[in-house]
C-alpha cells in the first residue's frame, strides 16, 4: 500500500471513528475527498473498504500496544497498560468496539 493510499484509508478510519458505519460510499467519499467511483475502483465494495479500514485500525492499535509493552518492567504492568490503552481507544473510537 502506498503512502497516499494509506493516508486516504486513515481518513476513512477517522470518518468511521467520528460517524460510525451507517453511511453511503458517496457520503464517505465526500467526507474524505474521494469520489464514489475511486472508492469502488480502489476497494471493490463498501464492505471491502470497511474491512480494510478495520484492518488498518487494528494494525495501528497493535503498534501502539507494542510500543507500550516495550516500556513495561513486568507482565502485570504490561496488562495494566494494555487495558488502559484499550479503554482509551474505545472512548476515542467507539464504532470499532461495537
Amino acid at each position: 500500500m502506498t503512502r497516499t493510499e494509506k493516508n486516504k484509508l486513515k481518513k476513512i478510519v477517522d470518518f468511521y471513528n467520528e460517524n460510525g458505519f451507517d453511511y453511503t460510499t458517496e457520503e464517505i467519499g465526500q467526507a474524505v475527498g474521494i469520489t464514489k467511483k475511486t472508492l469502488f475502483n480502489r476497494y471493490g465494495s463498501k464492505k471491502n473498504m470497511e474491512l480494510k479500514a478495520i484492518a488498518l485500525f487494528q494494525e495501528q492499535l497493535v503498534e501502539r500496544m507494542e510500543a507500550k509493552i516495550i516500556l513495561c518492567n513486568n507482565s502485570v504492568e504490561s496488562i495494566i497498560l494494555l487495558m488502559d490503552e484499550i479503554y482509551t481507544i474505545s472512548k476515542k473510537s467507539p464504532f470499532f468496539f461495537l
